[in-house]
């Protein structure tokens, strides 16, 4: 299968599955102090250009089920763009979550970090991965709310375990700020056999599991 088949089939199978849950199914917490969310650009270190805006829409539908108000992307895009000249994940770094939050005039902002996304195939096996990190930023503080990352994953052959304690993306974001202390980035979570087309809806699930 072409790269960017491989690419259709996971968006698909990535959208498809955020959307049929239920929009809440997290109580409420009346202590939490964050009720407006920003899901800024995710910082995309895969060799998929698309990937990281397609997880992005996910997360920003997954967060409503905890009860935030979320920014339409389009409307934060557009003040990144115009007050910052921001439109990549990675120029993020550039700014604060202080000025960010001001700007864009939400409690708190959601930085994302891609760090797999795709299909590995070889002789001895094959192996569909999708991997990223996630840290919740209070804007008047600075202060990290909530942080969390997974990988899932589904293979077979061989090679099968060594194929999942690889970490090359990890690797490639050890100077990107925050990313190595995010609680779980570095796990992966092994689902069903390479032709199992759930990996996005377990990784959706997983990644999200603890947030506050």
């Amino acid at each position: 299968m072409q790269k960017g088949s491989v690419s259709l089939v996971l968006a698909a199978c990535f959208l498809l599955a955020s959307c049929a849950l239920p929009q809440y199914t997290i109580p409420p917490n009346p202590s939490n102090p964050i009720e407006t969310v920003a899901v800024l650009p995710m910082y995309n270190a895969t060799n998929d250009v698309g990937a990281a805006e397609m997880v992005r829409e996910m997360t920003n539908e997954r967060i409503k089920r905890w009860h935030y108000t979320s920014k339409p992307l389009n409307e934060v895009d557009q003040i990144l763009l115009d007050q910052m000249g921001v439109t990549l994940g990675d120029q993020l770094e550039l700014t604060t979550p202080q000025k960010l939050g001001a700007a864009l005039g939400v409690d708190a902002v959601l930085y994302g970090y891609l760090v797999d996304f795709g299909e590995v195939v070889t002789g001895l096996y094959n192996e569909k991965r999708v991997r990223a990190g996630y840290r919740l930023v209070e804007t008047k503080t600075g202060k990290v709310f909530w942080s969390g990352g997974r990988g899932v994953r589904n293979s077979s052959g061989a090679l099968e375990s060594a194929a999942g304690a690889r970490d090359e993306g990890i690797d490639s974001m050890k100077d990107v700020k925050g990313v190595a202390e995010i609680p779980g980035i570095k796990e992966w979570d092994a689902i069903g056999g390479a032709s199992d087309p759930n990996v996005l809806k377990a990784f959706g699930a997983e990644a999200f599991s603890k947030m506050r």
